[in-house]
């Protein structure tokens, strides 16, 4: 791994109220998976972790777009995912042809879940359930940020929502980055294009919380925000 610089994956399952996430990821000080679930979070170092083909190995656990295998001290299981959900163009934006602190990407929207995990004892079981899959890389994440993704609602539909102060040549700004996926359209909110932030954002515990997903996507027409189909790359 290149010195200063870091990289990670971020696998969601979700099923009614079980949730669990992995985050294999690397930097130069090593490799590690972060478990986060319904009953709380832990990290465990991992000897190694390679990319090759799409595949991720990390340790004894397997990622990839087809499904993941955990191997980890009290966690084990295998969890197998249906058709991914990309974005139409990258969640970056013009952005992407630039050097940047912190370089996001959403790999899978939504997608069908089948199989289960372990957690200390405790059964995760996500038949029928829906995932979600993103990465990230750089050399810092943004020094403040929000972020919140939420794919369970009683109809299909995801969002994915990070607004963050972004370092960009000899200024610094608040960004946002938005993906919604309703009704089989893609609906995008960025600071690429012309997304206003009217209030100030404060990153506090709630708005990671999957209840208050609600909330927030209810209050977005009142911010004066509209969504708008993306009809062309960006």
């Amino acid at each position: 791994m290149k010195h200063n610089r870091f990289e990670g994956w971020y696998f969601k399952h979700q099923n009614d109220q079980n949730m669990a996430a992995f985050i294999p990821g690397r930097t130069e000080h090593g490799a590690f998976i972060q478990v986060i679930s319904t009953d709380g979070s832990e990290q465990f170092d991992v000897p190694e972790l390679s990319v090759h083909s799409g595949i991720i190995r990390a340790g004894d656990c397997q990622f990839s777009r087809r499904g993941c295998r955990i191997d980890l001290p009290g966690i084990s299981g295998e969890i197998a995912y249906g058709a991914l959900t990309p974005l139409h163009t990258d969640i970056m934006g013009p952005f992407r042809f630039f050097p940047m602190e912190c370089r996001h990407g959403v790999i899978s929207m939504s997608h069908a879940l089948r199989g289960s995990v372990t957690i200390h004892g405790k059964p995760y079981c996500f038949d029928g359930g829906d995932g979600y899959i993103e990465t990230d890389s750089g050399t810092s994440f943004p020094s403040s940020y929000l972020w919140l993704q939420c794919n369970s609602f009683p109809e299909p539909r995801s969002i994915m929502v990070s607004i963050a102060h972004i370092p960009f040549c000899v200024i610094r700004f608040q960004g946002c980055i938005c993906a919604v996926m309703y009704g089989g359209r893609e609906y995008r909110l960025a600071t690429y294009r012309g997304v206003l932030i009217l209030a100030p954002v404060r990153t506090t515990s709630a708005c990671r919380r999957e209840s208050s997903c609600w909330k927030w996507i209810s209050t977005l027409p009142t911010m004066g925000l509209r969504f708008t189909p993306l009809s062309r790359a960006i």
